[in-house]
């Protein structure tokens, strides 16, 4: 991943300075724009890895495709439109292969990195056929996949992730950003720094549900026949369980924990903040 890397105080306006860590632009006279769209077969692998620098990355699991397909617009912020048609030029959306220790088909943002009088900025859906091994590694924008059949890795510098109809194991690490996940079976892992946590989840009978997250709350939803030890903690914060539904067993609780065995014990369900609240509850069927 390439380019220069946008942070969440980043403002779009025409002259490009820094004020204490964040890049302001006052209204560019530089800004292009420019469509892409490209397609390519899936590694024998399966597996998918989206390196990515600024910009949103939707990835949609299409049942009608047999084949990635890339499509999205590429844009560019400058101190001129000179400088913009020419940092274009050399502002690239690729799709490589792997080598043969890691194989595996990669979509790559490629774009210079120590342009400081540039930004480089793309958006991009990527659609891909059932049941691939998805990694998504983002610097900056709200990274969202949908419909996964298999793992899906996620790691953001600066942006929010979005995980829906996950059917297998799914791992988040963001730097600053909310997390919102619903997965219908497969072990669940976030961490992060600072943002809000929201899981909705269904890990099995030996499954497991981990969230640790330094500065947010943390919402954790599982049926009520999941059986699993459950570890709710938080330094700064509160802790709010409702247990009504489970058969829960060996409930030790204080204002900043809580340990249980719910259904006779199996997985486990362990989530800390350091600074927030903690909420645990039953999926409403």
């Amino acid at each position: 991943m390439t380019g220069r890397r946008l942070t969440a105080c980043t403002v779009v306006a025409t002259l490009v300075a820094a004020f204490g860590g964040c890049t302001v632009i006052i209204a560019p006279p530089g800004d292009v724009e420019e469509d892409f769209s490209l397609s390519a077969p899936l590694d024998a692998a399966g597996s998918l890895l989206v390196d990515w620098g600024n910009g949103d990355v939707s990835v949609i699991v299409d049942d009608t495709v047999d084949q990635i397909a890339v499509t999205g617009t590429k844009r560019v912020l400058a101190t001129s439109r000179e400088a913009a048609d020419e940092a274009m030029i050399n502002f690239d959306i690729e799709i490589d292969s792997g080598d043969e220790d890691n194989p595996q088909t990669i979509v790559r943002f490629d774009a210079p990195q120590f342009d400081v009088a540039v930004i480089y900025v793309a958006d991009v859906e990527v659609r891909v056929p059932a049941g691939i091994t998805l990694t998504v590694e983002s610097a900056a924008g709200t990274v969202r996949v949908q419909g996964n059949t298999n793992h899906t890795g996620i790691t953001v510098e600066n942006g929010d992730v979005v995980v829906l109809q996950q059917n297998g194991d799914a791992d988040v690490d963001v730097g600053n950003g909310d997390v919102q996940i619903e997965s219908m079976a497969g072990d669940v892992e976030v961490t992060g720094q600072t943002g809000r946590v929201t899981v909705s989840a269904d890990p099995g009978e030996t499954g497991s549900l981990t969230v640790a997250i330094n500065v947010g709350s943390i919402a954790l939803a599982v049926p009520a026949d999941t059986p699993a030890s459950l570890t709710l903690g938080t330094d700064v914060g509160s802790i709010d369980a409702n247990l009504e539904g489970f058969n829960a067993e060996d409930v030790h609780a204080t204002g900043k924990s809580l340990t249980a065995t719910l259904n006779g014990g199996g997985g486990e369900i362990d989530a800390r903040t350091n600074t927030g609240n903690v909420s645990f509850e039953a999926l409403q069927p």
